[in-house]
């Protein structure tokens, strides 16, 4: 159990370490996260908010013509009810319900771009979400390797001279067939 002392307190500290920078990490990414929602509700409201004041603009430029209509079939003597006034009136209420309908298909498709973009968005930073356990666990046995190795450098206790064994007559070390003397 000795020998495996060392690596396990390795272990537990890398596996700690590891789960701390995940969790912290995925605390970042739910921020964000929480952050792209914020946006993507700010921009569809200032997308529909700008859609209304364009309809309202519409609609009374639309009043606009049309009371032009009446004024200029008045001055002319036209009736209201039929005739080119009626053809005009038509026609202007026709555009007004067509700028109306654009407006709308237009307001959906910024909103639909919005959301989709979120949607892109969140979908990245899930992405990078981590598993805690596995992520503990994965550090754990990275450090439990690391340790495992540092373990194996270092000789086992009680042996002689506490250093690694460098051979040699007289406990001068030797290379090859040369001795070397301190003198």
């Amino acid at each position: 159990m000795g020998q495996l002392a060392l690596p396990l307190a390795i272990a537990a500290f890398s596996a700690t370490a590891t789960y701390a920078q995940a969790s912290s990490q995925n605390k970042a990414i739910r921020k964000s996260a929480a952050s792209a929602r914020l946006a993507g509700s700010i921009q569809t409201r200032q997308v529909n908010d700008s859609a209304s004041l364009e309809r309202t603009k519409r609609q009374n430029e639309a009043e606009r013509i049309r009371g032009r209509l009446r004024v200029a079939a008045a001055a002319a003597g036209l009736g209201i009810d039929g005739g080119s006034y009626g053809d005009l009136l038509n026609q202007a209420n026709y555009d007004a319900a067509l700028n109306q309908t654009i407006l709308e298909r237009n307001r959906q498709n910024e909103v639909a771009r919005i959301q989709s973009g979120t949607a892109s968005n969140l979908a990245q930073l899930a992405g990078h979400l981590q598993n805690l356990v596995l992520a503990s666990v994965t550090g754990g046995m990275q450090g439990f390797s690391t340790g495992m190795q540092i373990g194996s450098a270092v000789p086992p206790s009680g042996g002689g001279g506490g250093g690694p064994n460098i051979g040699g007559a007289g406990g001068y070390p030797s290379y090859g067939n040369q001795t070397w003397r301190n003198t």
